[in-house]
């Protein structure tokens, strides 16, 4: 390693499993040239899923409570960023929060980060609405390098919020396709897993958070739409708060008239998502918003067929135009899930991975953020 490494800070709300600007962050870290760079992060909340793996990969991780000890934290961070070269932060509060302590630090380089492209009162809280404004009036200041976004729409809104134009830049978000590839004895696995799994059905994949933002109750009333055309098709739904423990979905399942562990399989966060969409003959993305979907890159890095909603930049990464639908049109989501059943016939489609391969590389995105360390 070289002897002056360049000294890095990367700020976040938290560090817990379920979010896409969580997981960029554990794969630009993952493949940093550490030769180069010692990088240390900081979770501005102890919900620290990834603490464990980031410090694996070679970085420092402090873990601190900016609601139980708001000037504590402050103080901390101050005294951190007096040694750092380069902060960089990433979402809303982050932003704040890093503008406030890499000013008072007189930290070289703050890079703020912006990874949404829906700031409606429908998607975002009073709260959030606020720290945002509050952020692009920060964005014009000196102390503020860059203000990074993870695609072009989140890069027009935000400047149409105010942030300062001048600075900036789009890094779009990669797939690590070392993890994520076809494995053709997938679904052989999952089927020993859970009796009611039936080989023959078309099985259906959604890979997402529970949040209001990511149109839940659309997809499954899709899905009662598609049942009816289609009988033989079983749902996989992964992620945060996607269990049988959140009442409010089992309810939106029972409303649909679909039977849970018969139409729908509630799997909650899991770490063998790789081997699920392998498995999976459909992905379906069914946001009301996104920035640049992980999810999507991760899907077709699988060679699995994707209908996704025209959220974010979707039209961008898709090389399959006619499987992108409008946002929130239940009929439109079905109709086309229906239509590629029917055509798609479960074949895989390496294509989309040789774009994913191509254009969408974790270990160029890396390249891309050092360039502004």
């Amino acid at each position: 390693m070289e002897e002056n490494r360049k000294k890095i800070v990367h700020l976040i709300n938290d560090i817990a499993i379920g979010g896409g600007a969580q997981k960029m962050l554990y794969n630009i870290t993952k493949y940093a040239d550490l030769n180069k760079f010692e990088i240390s992060v900081i979770s501005l909340l102890p919900l620290d899923d990834y603490k464990e793996e980031l410090e694996k990969n070679g970085m420092k991780v402090i873990v601190m409570n900016v609601k139980k000890h708001p000037f504590k934290t402050i103080r901390n961070i101050i005294n951190i960023l007096k040694q750092t070269d380069t902060l960089f932060c990433w979402m809303y509060a982050s932003n704040l929060v890093g503008y406030i302590c890499g000013r008072l630090s007189k930290v070289s380089i703050i890079n703020f980060g912006i990874r949404h492209s829906d700031v409606g009162k429908d998607m975002m809280k009073l709260s959030g609405r606020i720290v945002n404004k509050l952020g692009a009036w920060c964005s014009h200041s000196k102390y503020v390098t860059n203000v990074i976004y993870n695609g072009e729409k989140a890069k027009k809104v935000h400047e149409q919020l105010g942030y300062d134009t001048k600075k900036s830049k789009v890094i779009i978000n990669g797939c690590d396709t070392e993890k994520f590839k076809y494995d053709k004895e997938a679904r052989k696995r999952i089927l020993k897993e859970d009796s009611h799994l039936k080989n023959d059905a078309i099985w259906i994949i959604s890979a997402t958070r529970y949040h209001k933002i990511k149109n839940i109750p659309v997809f499954l009333e899709a899905i009662k739409l598609v049942k009816k055309q289609i009988d033989n098709i079983q749902v996989f739904m992964c992620g945060k708060g996607l269990d049988e423990n959140n009442q409010e979905l089992v309810e939106c399942i029972q409303k649909n008239q679909l039977v849970l562990n018969q139409d729908i399989f509630l799997k909650g966060l899991v770490n063998n998502l790789p081997e699920l969409f392998s498995a999976c003959d459909l992905y379906v993305l069914h946001s009301g918003a996104e920035a640049f979907p992980n999810t999507l890159l991760e899907a077709m890095a699988c060679e699995i067929e994707c209908v996704a909603t025209n959220a974010g930049d979707v039209e961008k990464i898709h090389p399959n135009k006619n499987n992108i639908v409008p946002v929130g049109e239940v009929d439109s989501l079905s109709k086309k899930i229906i239509e590629v059943i029917r055509v798609n016939n479960k074949n895989r489609h390496p294509e989309y991975r040789n774009v994913v391969q191509q254009k969408f590389s974790i270990r160029n995105v890396v390249k891309n953020y050092e360039r502004y360390y």
